[in-house]
Order: C-alpha cells, then sequence, then structure tokens
C-alpha cells in the first residue's frame, strides 16, 4: 500500500489556511489537476459530507469519490475514497505555530495485490501531485493572492 506523507509550513494564520484548504468550491484555485467538484450532500462540510472530484490523475480524468469521516475546525480533516481503480485513506492535520500554519498531510492508497507492480508508479505520482497542490496553496496564501469572490 503506498503511503504518501507531506508536511508544509505556510506563513498566514491558521483559519485562514484551513478555510483554503477546505473551500472546495475553489479546489481548482490551488490545485490545477482538479476540473470539476460536486458536492453530493450539503453544507457546512462535517463528517458524512459526500463529493466527488474530478482531476486528472497519470495523464487520465478520474473521479475521486471522498466521504469526510472526520472534521475537526481549523484541525483536521479525515476523507476515504476511492480514486479510480484505487481505495484510499486521507487525514490532514493543521497545526498554528506563531502566526503560521503546519499542516501534515498523510495518503494511503491500496492498490490490491494484482496490481502490486503499479505501487511504485502510483507512490511517485501521488508524491509529486500532492507537493506540488500543497506548494501551490503556499504560494498563494503567501502571496496574498487568497481565493476567488
Amino acid at each position: 500500500m503506498p503511503t504518501v506523507e507531506y508536511r508544509i509550513e505556510i506563513n498566514r494564520p491558521l483559519i485562514e489556511v484551513f478555510r483554503m484548504a477546505t473551500d472546495y468550491d475553489n479546489l481548482s484555485d490551488w490545485q490545477p489537476d482538479t476540473t470539476a467538484v460536486n458536492m453530493i450532500s450539503a453544507d457546512p462540510i462535517r463528517p458524512g459530507t459526500m463529493l466527488t472530484i474530478e482531476r486528472r490523475f497519470m495523464g487520465r480524468r478520474t473521479v475521486v469519490n471522498v466521504d469526510i469521516v472526520d472534521f475537526q475546525r481549523n484541525k483536521l480533516v479525515e476523507w476515504r475514497g476511492a480514486h479510480g481503480g484505487f481505495r484510499y485513506h486521507r487525514v490532514t492535520e493543521f497545526s498554528s505555530g506563531g502566526g503560521s500554519t503546519v499542516i501534515v498531510d498523510k495518503l494511503n492508497v491500496n492498490v490490491g495485490w494484482i496490481r502490486f507492480w503499479y505501487a511504485p508508479f502510483v507512490s511517485a505520482a501521488l508524491k509529486s501531485q500532492v507537493s506540488k497542490e500543497w506548494e501551490n496553496l503556499k504560494q498563494r496564501l503567501e502571496s496574498g493572492a487568497g481565493m476567488r469572490g
């Protein structure tokens, strides 16, 4: 099971970082591979919220089915779901430290025993995509660009 862990510090207050990271309507602002987000259950985001995210991954269009299993405002988001043919579990933790925010993002993907040879490719692609997305968020927030209307 490929596991990706990424840690980043963003020089912006926790509340601002968390708000942008969990504003799924504007996800494509900092995740360029995201093409659409569809809320299946109503706002506000909470455990039990379901959504689908259409995105490009490894050169293909995929739909990510997301079930929010834990949501602690300004602290944690936990997802379970399916990305293409792969089941996954993701936990993103947010903490504050002297005016900046530390994010630790852990993603576990189950590629199944039949696809075990995919694991190194999936892991490398996930690491690249996850780091690119968090770096995009950092750049956007630290430059003052923030969220769209």
